[in-house]
């Protein structure tokens, strides 16, 4: 989930999660129906976040919507965490020819899916967490099966620096067999996209 409003962390601002609530209400979706440790405001933050890039027609994969069913956000010492859960029934857009889930859906999954975390880190701490997709790097271990629910569990692994990264395992929901496993990472990028001009550090 990348805005087109991103907002330098180091950069003083009256309310970093401004373009976040500037969103519509997600269709659909019901915030008061999401489990978690949050407050229904921020559950329906999160969810409006999601509901725009996930299901804008006619744009790429608005057809294919998860539901958030929980979000949790833990201000652990040194660094806060979150993690989330979704569900999605597996239709037959979703499948090659095989009836199972395509891989290049898992990949849209795996990307929408982990950066809820993320997000709802930043929407707790009021300040911007969205970027855009550095990385993802996927271990298939099981077909996903027409006619089947998926439960896709993410959770964020660092949030702190300029490198955004959360993991993501997805589940066939009835067997608990796990489908998919992947880590994500997203760069912060600058008001603009414009690059700094101080050079990268390792």
């Amino acid at each position: 989930m990348s805005s087109s409003a991103y907002i330098n962390t180091l950069t003083p601002v009256l309310d970093p999660v401004a373009w976040f609530r500037s969103l519509p209400p997600a269709p659909g979706w019901d915030a008061s129906k999401i489990e978690g440790n949050i407050s229904l405001e921020d559950k329906q933050l999160n969810a409006n976040v999601l509901g725009y890039f996930m299901a804008q027609p006619p744009w790429f994969g608005s057809s294919i919507r998860v539901t958030p069913i929980k979000i949790n956000v833990y201000f652990d010492p040194g660094e806060t965490r979150a993690e989330s859960e979704c569900e999605i029934l597996v239709t037959q857009e979703m499948c090659n020819v095989y009836k199972t889930v395509h891989g290049a859906c898992h990949a849209l999954l795996v990307d929408t899916c982990s950066s809820i975390p993320i997000v709802a880190i930043g929407i707790a701490e009021k300040r911007d967490t969205s970027g855009m997709s550095q990385a993802m790097n996927f271990i298939y271990h099981n077909p996903a099966m027409l006619g089947s629910t998926l439960l896709i569990k993410a959770g964020s692994l660092a949030t702190r620096g300029r490198i955004l990264a959360s993991r993501c395992e997805i589940y066939d929901k009835k067997t608990n067999r796990i489908i998919v496993s992947a880590v994500h990472t997203k760069i912060a990028v600058p008001p603009g996209g414009k690059r700094t001009k101080t050079a990268s550090k390792l």
